[in-house]
Parts: structure tokens; C-alpha cells; sequence
């Protein structure tokens, strides 16, 4: 049994959520006891005889824990006592007890651990190898350090919270690792050694980011070789990090992540459900808690806290201070409502997320397990004492109590709580809400084979996954357990696939979300400005002697102006808007953040098969070979009549599937029930027997000889992506003879069928067909000769899939058509029109990629368009292939159209061309550029000056086929390296790695559930993705709008403030109040409600908050308010009503006259400066549409805003003048001040006009880094002067990053340089 080590509880950095804030709870811990403290696990006889069958451990209350997330605890048992008679041996005991702790430790890790992927001590790269590849670089750590617990640092860090009055103590809830940083050593010299550790800091690989994790102690029982006494307990020592255990190794010095290991022959997981033993489940309960993938609910409270103790929150809450004490007491009541409302909104919002990740991810059930087994060889482990007999017992258990290595039954419409490898039955699983795609999927049992080794990824098959609902079992009448569906659970909560998605959602990629760092950036000029303004102040108001109180409480108003309270409630409600725009569009979001970045996208990958093309398939005709000879084109209303029952290619057609029939449905991949309804047979349950449970047969009108023709479905080798082809085994009725039927791709089935039978214009022929947009399956057969096997169903499972396929005899083309889906030309030319690259990805043949390319715009007719070959027999010309600088040689390209074929060389020296590549193609070139690149380890992976045939086709190709599912992941992630923002369209179900993978993937599901992509449509619509970058694009210009309207008039009130403070004014506590609570407050929340545009434009929003376009903005906008500003301050000086303040008595800061000329006109001035800015900053073009039309409620806000200042300004009643502190001046001017608050609309507008049209925008464009650095190299060699060495390092510099931005952009070779580095 374990216990935890009562320590200080984990100190772990909260998850990125992509705007979910969803937060880590951390684990709590019990008080500090002894060992001797804690009670003895009791072991009560269950049986009415003295000496008893069975035991069962009995746990206390306490042995349970709270956090899901973390492994079962158990207290260890009392020391031996010295009056035992173990003790009396106890030291001849000693030296076997040490040997056999170490050795069953040992055991404990080889068995749960993946010893061969762990470093040494301070690396833990390897043992963040993960089965799936979606969530790999969660637990990839860069580096690793033991820390051990100082009292003396704890000491004074209490100390310094007390003199920091709390301040510190904040400041470690802000920063994690900070408290855990003060009060912590490392365990040595540089934390290189754990074995005195208390604590790791882990850098993870990602992000580098930090993270404190605790190393628990627990304890495991142990026992003699008897089974009699206890001895020893074995102790482990292991950390919790993002929801994994890992276990530490003293004789590796490492830790090593839990895994359990179903890397196994598939006979030896039979034999797991036979032979494991009953009490093995506790070691499993320790090493993988609970089964549950629930992300931690915060109470209410802990999230209120969050919200409060945020930086910006603190920040007001010191400035409402400073506001109380300077008795603005109305405006500091309003601006805590402001701060409450913003509170509150970001608190519903979170604890909204929160409940809704919640209930995607949380789902727990009741489920009989069943048991059956004989005990287990470990000496750990309570036994029954009768281990002969085993009955069968079916235990009802709550499905967080699960554990790997359990069988439990599976039965109609249950929702699978973990991964489960089916041993016993059959299963029909709906897997919408893991991977998008409502297509029934059906699942068999694991075959009892021993050459065969289960893989999760490869052998789905046999694997049900988590989250997946049942919609029909069929219970094995062999097996283990008879007349039930049966399987054992293979992985539990994070573990499960499911599991593996949702951390990929808890721990982002979020390193490439560049516009959220920039947003911290942009603070920094708001800072900045404050900066400014607070040494303006000082330097006006020593000039002026002001008392030094009165110069404190300026610069903290100055402060207080530079941050506004609406700022973070306006961002938060840009992203709810937007998503809330696309939810009526049914398009969903799981992943807030990625939706300003789908506005970045400059590339996107098309899925074909159900994405560009219908999903459903029409099948066109066949045209049969017989004895290497192809036949007559035959259409597909003739089968019937041109083909007899008996014929091969028919009954390939009918027979080579893995379809079922739930009531009158048939239920499978669309293409074999297309290929199957076209036969006109038939399809029936048969359950004679557990392995030959389908029946096929020709649907006749009379079904009196329905057996003698129907066969028997015996084994069924499921398609896969790296064979291309699928194939089954069956029995004729009739004459009791196997056939194995196959189809697949022709290149498949031409690699295993008979030379003799492969027609002399079989390659003729497939690219004829392929050209005209034809999917081309071929087919084969084979008879099995019985005779050769004495008993049937042993010799087929004996034989190896190889063997079963080997040697077939082709009997021809099967033609089928995916029509090309009604919008998707559209939507690809708007995006190609639009300057974002299209790029079609799938795993069909090249030819008819090329043709639905061709219909769907991706491509272009009238260019040639070449097709990539690898060399033959490369294998043989050792000298070619195994030289990584020439490795480009053995990449040929044909021209599609004339056949003909060129080198890599001559390609390159052609302009106006398309490329298509291959999946072989690619995965040789790709490995050989790797290659390459490690052994020149100073040549740069992306070498922009002489560019790698790698990117040389990542930059040109347009179409890439028989592509696997991992390609297309290896695909966006080299992309990626290139610095692109990828989005990524599929079905959910082959793309599932690339949608997650990529910066926006959305996928055309039919749930509204899936986790499958950060992005779901209801609608499965190619247009999907250009609404989506639509929307994105409109989100981010708001969002850079709201960033620059809080700059603008943080610094306009900055300003103003300072013009004022030179004659000893400042603006009244209602003045403040009107300009914040009446215009800045409502105009930021109403300015982020704009709609997208109905088109997508070919402009692109700013890279960067810190770009040229925005900082111009920026500039002009204060310069033309300064200049507002300015102009009227000089010129009331000269009017003669005016009477200035500058010779009144200073005092104290409170009893400054506010009431004057100075702050009555510079207040409306400003006010209308701030209007006419919010009005600026609203302009649609060119991603929103017109506000006047659109957005409405803002349009009317700014009207009503204008004519209340105006009435303010003209006729104001005079408890408006006493409230506000104004003072009543000259008609003429108070027009003039209208007529300049025109002016400057007008000015300003056409400002921001200029940044936004098309022609202003390119001249700007061109006003790079690159274009003045090449500027100025031409001066100095006009001026004969040499250029220095720095100046042309930069240029060269820049030419190669615009070389390979050009590349992507122009869709061009011609641009690229025809010479390669390897």
C-alpha cells in the first residue's frame, strides 16, 4: 500500500487555455505524521471458515485523496514490533529485505516504465515520449533540477511578507515557482542528483516555462515468500506533472513516466485477462489514479480571488485609494462600479468556460467487471488461497475506479469511459465526439495470434476508444467470457486518447499566438506615456513651487490615467463577440485564442475525401481483366445483367468490406456500402459461430437458395494508410472453398498480384481514367487451397496478413467518382484571389488529386504540372543514395500530360509549372534533409539563400497524395518551421493530428462536442474556413482598434492634464467622470459589436501590434490632438473674457480652483478630441462591415454623445454648471470649439482613410527595412564611398528572409534559386 510524505502542497505554473483561463488546482496535503503514527492496513477474513479464501485490504477515510488527477494513496503498516519473531531475525533479514525491496522496485518499473527512453538525472527529454502524437509536446522537458526544502529560507521569507505587508505573498500567486524559488536550494551542486531532492523545477520544451512539482513518498506492502508475514515496504517516490505520474529510479538517478504497456503479442494480452491476479489492481489504483480526464472545477470563490488579486485589479484598487484620499469620492464609487461590472463579466465568463470544459471533459458511469483470472507472480500481492478454482463474477463499479489491465463487459448505448482492446465480440461505436466524424465505425475482436504486436495507433480496429457511445454489440459465443462483449481496459484518464486531446487543449502551442505578447508589449507604451507625463509633471510643477504633496498626488493621478479600467472587458468581450458571430454560423470554438489568429492564415490545407468532395460516392462502372487482359468498360446499371453471381470482380465488390446491418442500415465506410449496394446482394447477422458471424449473399427475389450462393465471413484485415488496401477471408457455402478478396489502390495491389495477370497497359489505362477525376480501386483474388490445412480457422489464423495477400490475381478497375462538393471552387479562388495558398492533401492516387484539383481551382489548367517519382533501385546505387548531398538525384519528376520525365536539376530551370508530391516522395526527402542538416550541424535548417529541394516543394507544391494521416502532421509542422500560419480543413476523423496541429484547423463534423479540432462546422461547408478567417480578420483590426483607441486617449487626457497643470488647473471630479464613465466606457464596449464583412479582401490585417501601420496611426493621432490641444490653449490666452488662474495662492492640493476657463474649455476640447478618436478607430474597412449600417447602436451612441456634449456646452442648466464645474463663456467661441472639433474629426479621419486605402497602404509597404538599407548602399555608391561591412550584412540578411516570404506568396519556382545545398 502508499501513503503521501505530509510536505508542503504543489507549487504547479497554472495552464494556458487559450482564453479558457482554466486553472490547475493544486494538490492538497494531510498533516505531518510519523510512520509510527499511522495504523495498520486491517485484512479481514471474508469467510466464515477460521482459515478463510479470500482477503480484502480495508481502507480508511483518510486513504482516499481529494485530486482525481493524483495516484491512490495507502499509510504504510506499523514497523515491526520487537517482541515479533521477525524481529528476533531481523538482522539476518536484514541484507534479503534490501536486496528483495530493490529487486521488486525494479520489477515495478521495467513492468509500468519505459526505462529505455529516460536520461540521467537532469534531463528528462526522453521520458516525454507519449503513444499519440497530438499532445507529445506537453511533457517535453528541456531541463530538470532537484530542490530541497531550506527552513532558514523559509524563515525569511515570511519575514520579507510581513515588511511587504503582504505585497510578496502576492506576488508568489502571480509567479508560481517564486515561493518555491525563495525557500528552496538545489539538492546539490547544480540539482543535477534527486535523491535528496523534495521538489523538481521542470523547464518544459515548449515554452519555457517553470514548474514546481513535489516528490511524494508512498509505500507499497510487501510480503515473505510464504505470503504470510510483511516485511519491508517497498517505497516510491514520484512527482505529479501536467496530470502524469513519474516514478523515480535510484539506481538511474532519473524518473521515468508511468505507462502501461500493451506493446504486446496479441496472445499475451489474451493470457492478461486469464492470469492476472486480483489484488495486481492495487499497484495499478497507486500508479494511475482515478479514471477520469475531469479538468479541476475552482470554486466560485477561488476564481473571485483570481480575478481580484490580478495585477490590473490591484493596480485599481491602489488608484481608488488615491482617489478616496483625494475626496473624489463620487468618481471613485463609479469607476469601483466599472471595475465590478469587469470583475464580474471576466468572473462569469471564466467560471462559463470552466463549466462548460467541464462538461466536455468530465463523464464517469457504472460498469460490471468481470473477473476470472489466477493470481499473479509478484510477491507483493495477496492471493486466494484456493488458485485453482476460478468462477466467473461479474462486480457493478463505478467507472473511476477502473484500472488498466481490467475486463469489463461492454453492452448497447454505453459510453466507453477509457480505452478498451476488445477481446471477445463485435461492436458498431459512433466516434463523433473524439474525432468529428459520425460515421458508425466497427470494432472486432483482437485475434489470438502470436507474430503480431498491438499498436494503439495502428490497430484502431480492435481499440474502443474513450468517449465513443456503442450502437450495437454482438457478444462472442467463444472466449473467455461467453455471450457477452468483453475487453481489456488498456488506458485510463489522461492516458486515453481522449485524454491526450483535452491536453492538448489545457496546454496549448501557445508560443506561436505572437499577438498576446504583443499586447503586453503595447502596455509597456501606455507605461511608457505615463512615464513621460509623470517626469512632465514634475518638472512643470517644481517650476511652479508646488508644495511636494501636491506633486505626489498629481503623478499618481497621471498613473492612474495611463491604465483604463475598460481595457481588459473590452478585449474579453471582442473574442465573446466574434465567437458568438460564428456560433450562428454553427460554427464552434473550443479554443477562444486561436480565433484572432485564424486572421494570420496564409496558408490552408484541404482534406480531400469528404472536405472538397462530397461525401457521398456515386460508382461509375468497372472494367474487369481476365487472364492479364482488361475487358470491356462496363457501366454500373449493367452489372447485373453483364455479370453472373460466380463472377470474381462481383464478388469482390460484395464480399470485401466490413459492413453491418443495424435493423434495415447498413453501417460503414460510405465507399463499401456503395461499392456493396451496387452488386444488388445482400447482408444478414450469422452467429453459428464467433468467427463467422456475417453473411453475404445475391439478393434474389426468392431467397430459397440464398445459402447455396452466400458466403461467410472469416477474417477481415481492415484498410490501412501505409498499405493503401484492405482484404477479407470468407467461405463459399457452396462448395466450402476460402477466397481472399482485396481492393485498394492500383499501385497496392500491383506490388502483391501476379506478374502474368498484370495487363501490359495497366499504367495507360489507370492514368487515363485517373485524369478524367475517376477514384481508381483495384481488385484481386485469390483462392486459399484448404487442403493444405487439416482444420480450417487454425491454419487462417496462422497465417500472417502478408501471406493471406500474397500472390493475387488481379481482376480489375473499379471506377467510382467523388464529386467535388457545390461552393468549394468558389471558396478556394476567393482565398487564392485573396493571396492565401491552397494546398490539397490526401491519401488518394495522384492523378485523381490532380483532376479534383483541377475542378476546384487549386490548381491551374493551363500550367504543366509534374508529378515527383523516386528513383528505381536506389537501394542497389549505394553511391547516390547514401550521399546526403546529392540525395535530390534520385527525385524524378514526369510531366502528367507527354509522361515525360526530368531530373530535379531541369525542373528548377522551369518556370509557370505545378508540382504534385507523393507521401514516398516526401517521407525520403524529408528524412534525407534531416539527415543532412544534423551531420552539416552548422548548416541552418532552413537555409533561405540556397534553399533545400524540401522547401523548394513546400513552397511550390500545391498537391500532395497518398498521404498518410502522420504526413499530413509532418506537413503543417514543416510549414510552421517556415513560419506560416496554417489553417488546416478536414473531416475530423484521418486529420485529427493535422487539425490539432495547425494553427486553425476546423473540421466538418456533425457535433457541435468534438475535440477534434479547436473549430467545429455544423455546416460542412468549404466556405466554413473563409467565414472563419473572415471573422478572424475582424476581430483582430477590433482588436487593434480597442488598443489603439486606450492609447490614444490615455495619452490625450495625459495631455491635457499636463497644458492644465502649467496654470495650476485640472480637470473637475465630474469632468473626469463624464469623459470616463459617458464616453470611454460605453464607446469601447459598443466599438467591438461590428460585424465581419461579407467578403474576404486581398488586405491583410498588421502583423504585430508593433507595426509600421499602427505606429503611424498612433503618431498622427497624437500629434493632431496635441495640436488641438495646443491651438486652443494659446489661443483663449488671447481673448479678452479670458481670466487666467495663474496667480492664485498655492496650498494644498484639494483647495486648487478646478472651477475655471482653462479647465471648462480644455474639458470640452478634450471631450470632443476623445469622440472624434473613438470615431477614427471604428472604421470598418476593409474586414467590417459599415458601422452606420451595421452597427447601428454605436452610430446612435455617437450622435447622442455629440449633441449631449453640445447641450453641455450651449445650455447647460445650472446645477450641470455646479456639478460639472464649468463656467460660462462667449456663444461665438463655444461655435468656434464646434467648428474645431469638425475640423479635427475631419483631419483625423482622413488620417486614418490614408492608412487604410489600397494606394497609401503599398507606398507604405514599401518603406521596409530591406528597401532603406538598399537606399542607403545606393547613396554611399553614388557618393563613391565603400559600404561597411555591417550595412551589407543586413541587407544580405533581408533578402533572404523576403526570399523565402516571396517564394510562398508569388506561387512561383522562378523565384526561387536553382541551385541546391544537398
Amino acid at each position: 500500500m502508499m501513503t503521501r510524505e505530509d510536505e508542503d502542497s504543489d507549487d504547479i505554473v497554472e495552464p494556458t487555455t487559450d482564453g479558457l483561463s482554466v486553472m490547475r488546482a493544486a494538490t492538497t496535503s494531510s498533516s505531518l505524521k510519523s510512520h509510527h503514527d499511522l495504523p495498520l492496513l486491517s485484512i479481514n477474513n471474508q469467510s466464515s471458515s477460521p482459515s478463510g479464501k479470500y482477503f480484502q485490504i480495508e481502507l480508511g477515510e483518510d486513504d482516499y485523496i481529494n485530486d482525481i488527477h493524483s495516484p491512490a494513496m495507502f499509510k504504510p503498516p506499523t514497523p515491526i514490533s520487537p517482541t515479533s519473531s521477525l524481529a528476533s531475525n531481523a538482522k539476518h533479514l536484514f541484507g534479503q529485505v534490501k536486496k528483495q525491496q530493490s529487486t521488486t522496485l525494479q520489477a515495478i518499473l521495467n513492468e509500468y516504465c519505459d526505462l529505455t527512453m529516460s536520461t540521467s538525472t537532469a534531463s528528462l527529454e526522453g521520458v516525454s515520449e507519449v503513444d499519440d502524437e497530438t499532445c507529445k509536446y506537453v511533457h517535453e522537458i528541456a531541463s530538470i533540477r532537484g530542490l530541497r526544502h531550506q527552513f532558514y529560507l523559509e524563515l525569511v521569507f515570511w519575514i520579507l511578507v510581513a515588511s511587504t505587508a503582504g505585497l510578496l505573498l502576492v506576488c508568489c500567486r502571480w509567479i508560481k515557482w517564486l515561493r518555491a524559488y525563495l525557500t528552496y536550494t538545489y539538492s546539490n551542486n547544480r540539482g543535477e542528483s534527486f535523491e535528496n531532492a523534495t521538489k523538481v523545477i521542470i523547464e518544459s520544451k515548449d515554452l519555457r516555462e517553470w514548474t514546481i512539482c513535489k516528490i511524494k513518498k508512498g509505500y507499497i506492502r510487501n510480503y515473505d515468500v510464504d505470503q504470510r508475514a510483511s516485511i519491508e515496504p517497498i517505497r516510491i517516490r514520484y512527482f505529479l506533472y501536467r496530470n502524469l505520474v513519474f516514478i523515480y529510479d535510484p539506481d538511474l538517478d532519473s524518473f521515468h513516466r508511468v505507462r502501461f504497456n500493451t506493446s504486446l503479442p496479441y496472445s499475451t494480452i489474451h493470457k492478461m485477462a486469464e492470469q492476472e491476479a486480483e489484488n495486481e489492481r492495487d499497484l495499478r489504483e497507486l500508479l494511475f489514479g482515478k479514471n477520469s480526464t475531469q479538468v479541476p472545477m475552482k470554486s466560485m470563490i477561488q476564481i473571485l480571488l483570481d480575478e481580484i488579486l490580478h495585477p490590473f485589479y490591484l493596480f485599481q484598487i491602489l488608484i481608488l485609494v488615491l482617489w478616496f484620499i483625494e475626496r473624489y469620492y463620487i468618481y471613485c464609487i463609479t469607476i469601483s462600479v466599472v471595475s465590478l461590472i469587469a470583475v464580474f463579466f471576466s468572473f462569469w465568463r471564466t467560471h462559463d468556460n470552466l463549466k462548460k470544459l467541464k462538461e466536455m471533459t468530465s463523464y464517469h458511469c457504472y460498469v460490471n467487471r468481470l473477473t476470472q483470472r489466477a493470481p499473479s507472480s509478484f510477491n507483493r500481492t495477496i492471493y486466494s488461497e484456493d488458485q485453482t478454482k476460478k468462477n466467473e463474477e461479474i462486480e457493478t463499479m463505478d467507472s473511476l475506479d477502473l484500472t488498466p489491465g481490467d475486463i469489463i463487459e461492454i453492452t448497447n448505448g454505453m459510453v466507453m469511459p477509457c480505452d478498451v482492446i476488445l477481446l471477445g465480440g463485435q461492436l458498431i461505436v459512433n466516434e463523433s465526439k473524439l474525432t468529428g466524424d459520425s460515421i458508425p465505425v466497427k470494432k472486432r475482436a483482437l485475434p489470438r495470434v502470436d507474430d503480431s504486436i498491438y499498436d494503439a495507433s495502428r490497430d484502431s480496429t480492435y481499440t474502443v476508444y474513450s468517449g465513443t457511445t456503442v450502437l450495437s454489440s454482438q457478444p462472442s459465443q467463444r472466449g473467455l467470457f461467453t455471450n457477452k462483449c468483453y475487453g481489456i481496459v488498456s488506458q485510463t484518464g489522461f492516458h486515453t486518447q481522449k485524454g491526450k486531446l483535452i491536453l492538448s487543449i489545457l496546454y496549448p502551442k501557445t508560443g506561436q499566438f505572437n499577438i498576446y505578447r504583443d499586447s503586453f508589449k503595447f502596455l509597456f507604451v501606455l507605461v511608457f506615456s505615463g512615464i513621460v507625463g509623470m517626469l512632465a509633471t514634475i518638472i512643470t510643477m517644481v517650476k511652479a513651487g508646488q508644495p511636494s504633496g501636491n506633486i505626489i498626488l498629481h503623478i499618481l493621478d497621471i498613473i492612474s490615467i495611463t491604465v483604463p479600467p475598460s481595457l481588459p472587458i473590452a478585449m474579453t468581450t471582442t473574442v465573446t463577440f466574434t465567437m458568438r458571430r460564428l456560433a450562428k454560423r454553427r460554427i464552434f470554438c473550443t479554443s477562444p485564442a486561436r480565433v484572432n489568429i485564424s486572421g494570420y492564415v496564409k496558408i490552408v490545407i484541404f482534406d480531400k475525401t469528404n472536405t472538397l468532395t462530397k461525401r457521398d460516392i456515386d460508382v461509375n462502372g468497372v472494367i474487369p481483366s481476365q487472364r492479364g487482359n482488361f475487358g470491356h468498360y462496363v457501366k454500373k446499371k449493367d452489372f447485373t445483367t453483364a455479370f453472373s453471381t460466380d463472377n470474381a470482380l462481383l464478388r469482390c465488390l460484395a464480399c470485401c468490406n466490413d459492413l453491418a446491418r443495424i435493423k434495415t442500415n447498413l453501417v460503414g465506410d460510405p465507399l463499401d456500402i456503395a461499392l456493396f449496394s451496387s452488386t444488388n446482394w445482400d447482408i444478414q447477422e450469422y452467429s453459428e459461430s464467433a468467427t463467422e458471424q456475417t453473411l453475404l449473399y445475391p439478393n434474389h427475389n426468392h431467397h430459397d437458395d440464398t445459402q447455396d450462393h452466400s458466403f461467410s465471413r472469416i477474417m477481415v484485415n481492415e484498410f490501412k494508410s501505409s498499405l493503401q488496401r484492405m482484404s477479407v477471408v470468407v467461405r463459399d457455402n457452396s462448395t466450402g472453398d476460402v477466397w481472399c478478396f482485396a481492393k485498394g489502390s492500383a499501385e497496392s495491389i500491383k506490388s502483391i498480384a501476379k506478374h502474368s495477370s498484370i495487363p501490359g497497359d495497366f499504367n495507360l489505362v489507370l492514368r487515363k481514367f485517373a485524369q478524367k477525376g475517376y477514384r481508381i480501386l483495384a481488385c484481386g483474388v485469390k483462392k486459399i487451397n484448404e487442403e493444405r490445412y487439416s482444420s480450417l480457422q487454425k491454419s487462417i489464423n496462422s497465417m500472417t496478413r502478408e501471406e493471406i495477400e500474397s500472390d493475387l490475381e488481379f481482376i480489375g478497375f473499379t471506377l467510382v467518382e467523388n464529386k467535388v462538393k457545390k461552393g468549394a471552387f468558389k471558396a478556394v479562388k476567393t482565398l487564392t484571389d485573396c493571396n492565401i495558398k491552397c494546398i490539397m492533401v490526401t491519401g488518394d492516387n495522384p492523378y485523381t488529386s490532380i483532376a479534383i484539383g483541377k475542378k476546384s481551382h487549386i490548381i491551374e489548367s493551363r500550367k504543366s504540372i509534374f508529378l515527383s517519382e523516386l528513383k528505381e533501385n536506389m537501394e542497389a546505387d549505394k553511391t547516390i543514395h547514401t550521399s546526403s548531398s546529392n540525395y535530390s538525384q534520385n527525385v524524378f519528376w514526369r510531366n502528367v500530360d507527354t509522361n515525360h520525365k526530368i531530373s530535379t536539376q531541369e525542373l528548377l530551370a522551369m518556370q509557370n509549372i505545378d508540382l504534385v508530391i507523393t507521401g514516398e516522395v516526401f517521407e525520403f526527402v524529408l528524412k534525407e534533409h534531416r539527415k543532412f542538416v544534423k551531420n552539416t550541424r552548422r548548416e541552418p535548417y532552413i537555409n533561405t539563400k540556397k534553399p533545400s529541394l524540401l522547401h523548394v516543394i513546400l513552397t511550390s507544391c500545391n498537391i500532395y497524395s497518398r498521404f498518410s494521416p502522420y504526413n499530413k502532421k509532418l506537413l503543417v509542422e514543416e510549414l510552421q518551421k517556415m513560419s506560416y500560419d496554417v489553417g488546416m480543413v478536414g473531416d475530423g476523423s484521418n486529420d485529427l493530428f493535422a487539425l490539432q496541429t495547425a494553427h486553425t484547423g476546423i473540421s466538418l463534423a456533425d457535433t457541435e462536442t468534438s475535440i477534434a479540432a479547436p473549430f467545429t462546422s455544423l455546416k460542412p461547408r468549404v466556405s466554413s474556413i473563409v467565414t472563419l478567417i473572415r471573422e478572424g480578420r475582424a476581430s483582430l483590426l477590433t482588436f487593434f482598434q480597442i488598443f489603439k483607441f486606450t492609447a490614444l486617449y490615455a495619452i490625450t487626457r495625459i495631455i491635457t492634464v499636463q497644458i492644465l497643470l502649467q496654470r495650476n488647473c485640472n480637470l473637475s471630479n465630474f469632468q473626469y467622470l463624464y469623459i470616463d464613465l459617458f464616453v470611454i466606457l460605453p464607446t469601447t464596449l459598443l466599438m467591438t459589436r461590428t460585424d465581419a464583412s461579407l467578403a474576404l479582401k486581398r488586405e491583410k490585417p498588421p502583423n504585430t501590434l508593433i507595426s509600421r501601420f499602427i505606429f503611424l496611426s498612433l503618431l498622427g493621432h497624437v500629434l493632431l490632438a496635441y495640436g488641438f490641444l495646443w491651438m486652443v490653449w494659446t489661443e483663449i490666452e488671447k481673448e479678452p473674457w479670458f481670466h487666467g488662474t495663474s496667480e492664485i495662492k498655492f496650498k494644498i492640493y484639494r483647495d486648487i480652483h478646478l472651477r475655471s476657463y482653462e479647465a471648462t474649455v480644455m474639458f470640452f476640447i478634450c471631450t470632443f478630441c476623445i469622440i472624434n478618436i473613438a470615431i477614427c478607430m471604428s472604421i470598418s474597412k476593409p474586414f467590417k462591415l459599415p458601422i452606420i449600417t451595421n452597427n447601428f447602436t454605436f452610430t446612435f451612441f455617437i450622435i447622442v454623445l455629440y449633441v449631449m456634449t453640445a447641450y453641455l456646452l450651449f445650455l447647460p442648466t445650472q446645477w450641470m454648471r455646479n456639478t460639472v464645474k464649468l463656467i460660462s463663456f462667449p456663444l461665438y467661441y463655444k461655435f468656434r470649439i464646434i467648428m474645431y472639433s469638425l475640423g479635427h474629426l475631419a483631419v483625423s479621419y482622413c488620417w486614418e482613410m490614408m492608412l487604410i486605402v489600397s494606394p497609401t497602404r503599398r507606398v507604405i509597404k514599401k518603406f521596409t527595412l530591406l528597401n532603406v538599407l538598399v537606399l542607403g548602399d545606393r547613396i554611399l555608391k553614388l557618393l563613391k564611398i565603400p559600404s561597411p561591412l555591417f550595412l551589407l550584412v543586413l541587407i544580405e540578411n533581408e533578402q533572404t528572409k523576403l526570399k523565402v516570404y516571396k517564394q510562398l506568396a508569388t506561387f512561383k519556382i522562378a523565384n526561387q534559386t536553382s541551385h541546391l545545398d544537398e
